[in-house]
């Protein structure tokens, strides 16, 4: 049985390139020391937090797993464990985060009372727990998250640069925004430029209004803002997605599954604003495993990675990117 376990272990010392246990132990097969380090090794393998990440994304039951399976997420073969991946600080700038969700790690840097929980539900869709009371789980369930609330009421260029001000503060290396408007506005532009050369990743829903329009601040010409339009499940761009030639990618955002803080329930959404958590915790993905992209490599990186559909949007015909990791031809 010594043997036995000499020659497993000596297998795995040679997979995590270490062969300091083939060096030391040669000579004590059948020490007790020896036998304890095998198990506590095993028991590291096993757990949860150390399984690699491309483990947890190709048989983690989470909800919305299905569409990790559509943009063939298992694709990129990340060489990281999930416990890292929890150590990127993510941010969400939106109406309606609450700090009183128990299934989520976030923060609050801004409160406001408001009559939405818009933001909790895409907060939920990145990264919720699995509760005693609650068997929902984001795609990132426990990454610490950043929260920024603005005003339901009077949404205001002024709180959004504030709040990007404010989660570049902290370090966080993406900024969620499911928040869309119709005005164009220079102080917004600039705000979005400084925190992109801070190495920080805007991801931006293209909007709801159903028009062809260009709604801001994902419509902004510049690289390292990540555009995100709707597609059903079976690659139709969605009625309600705002269309335009500045949307950089389109991903899934019918029916997606999320959690109401006012219920507990699980419930399907529907927007623009729910396509963007997906890209987002894609992103997370991207950065843990390469620290150094920039938010410029990112956004290339996922135009390269994508499939051009044919799609059709209210009877039209539409040509649109659609992430698909691993292709052996990438698409520019």
């Amino acid at each position: 049985m010594g043997r036995l376990l000499f020659i497993w272990l000596d297998t795995l010392s040679k997979r995590i390139n270490k062969t300091i246990f083939k060096e030391y132990f040669l000579s004590f097969e059948d020490c007790f020391i020896y036998k304890s380090i095998i198990i506590v090794y095993i028991i590291i393998l096993i757990s949860p937090a150390h399984q690699n990440i491309e483990y947890w994304i190709v048989s983690n039951q989470q909800y919305n797993h299905d569409v990790l399976e559509i943009l063939n997420v298992s694709g990129l073969k990340p060489s990281i464990k999930f416990d890292d991946l929890l150590n990127i600080k993510i941010g969400v700038i939106d109406q309606g985060i609450t700090t009183n969700n128990l299934n989520m790690n976030i923060v609050n840097n801004h409160e406001y009372v408001n009559s939405t929980n818009h933001g909790t539900i895409v907060s939920s869709i990145i990264g919720a727990m699995k509760t005693n009371d609650s068997e929902y789980s984001g795609l990132i369930p426990g990454i610490k998250l950043y929260g920024y609330n603005i005003n339901s009421e009077t949404i205001t260029v002024d709180e959004l640069c504030r709040g990007i001000e404010v989660l570049s503060s902290f370090g966080v290396k993406i900024i969620n925004i499911s928040i869309s408007s119709r005005q164009y506005d220079e102080k917004l532009l600039t705000a979005i430029k400084e925190a992109i050369s801070d190495d920080i990743t805007i991801v931006a829903s293209s909007g709801n209004s159903g028009r062809e329009e260009y709604l801001y601040p994902a419509s902004f010409d510049i690289d390292g803002i990540i555009s995100v339009g709707s597609i059903t499940k079976d690659y139709e761009v969605s009625d309600f997605t705002t269309v335009n030639n500045k949307v950089d990618i389109y991903v899934p955002g019918e029916n997606i599954r999320s959690l109401d803080n006012y219920t507990g329930e699980i419930i399907n959404y529907s927007g623009t604003s729910f396509a963007a958590p997906i890209v987002t915790s894609i992103v997370a993905l991207l950065l843990c495993n390469n620290p150094s992209m920039t938010p410029y490599e990112i956004d290339e990186y996922l135009k390269r990675n994508s499939r051009i559909v044919t799609s059709t949007w209210k009877n039209r015909s539409l040509s649109v990117r659609i992430p698909y990791f691993g292709m052996k031809e990438r698409v520019n």
